[in-house]
């Protein structure tokens, strides 16, 4: 056998390649679905992460304040949202966890429209009312408790 530097480098490379390949790659050759518990763990984290944010802005006390306080809040969401997204489905809770991505766009879309009725001086608590608690819900279904709290925080604008 040839134990030439460029053929055991080549092999080398192939078999790491191989091994990467195998770890990364569920049945069908695409990306493995995360178990449940990896996601929540995960998630979790941006979640926590999105509730420090939230609450470490000041309570709003006029309809100016609260339009500038529901639009970082709907940033706050998205990026928490942003977070999620590249991580995948989690194994056997697909649409729990694709309903919780939904319902923080939901919450964002929401928070948005908030904050630019409340700067133009309008009736800001209309839309604000709609803002409900599905999202907590479905974070407490898939086990994510950071996730409820981090919906709490969310909808805490006055």
């Amino acid at each position: 056998m040839d134990c030439s530097p460029r053929l055991v480098a080549a092999l080398a490379l192939a078999l790491v390649a191989t091994a990467l390949g195998a770890a990364g790659c569920g049945e069908d050759g695409g990306p493995q679905a995360p178990s449940l518990d990896e996601w929540a763990d995960r998630v979790a984290q941006l979640c926590s992460d999105g509730t420090q944010e939230a609450i470490a802005l000041p309570l709003p006390s006029t309809a100016k304040e609260v339009g500038t306080d529901s639009a970082a809040m709907a940033e706050i969401a998205l990026t928490v949202r942003d977070g999620i997204l590249p991580l995948g489905l989690p194994e056997g809770n697909e649409d729990a966890a694709s309903a919780y991505v939904d319902e923080l766009s939901a919450d964002a879309k929401l928070l948005l429209e908030v904050s630019k009725t409340a700067k133009r001086g309008g009736d800001y608590l209309t839309p604000l009312s709609c803002l409900d608690e599905s999202a907590g819900e479905t974070a407490l279904e898939l086990g994510v408790d950071e996730c409820a709290a981090f919906a709490n925080a969310v909808a805490r604008t006055p």
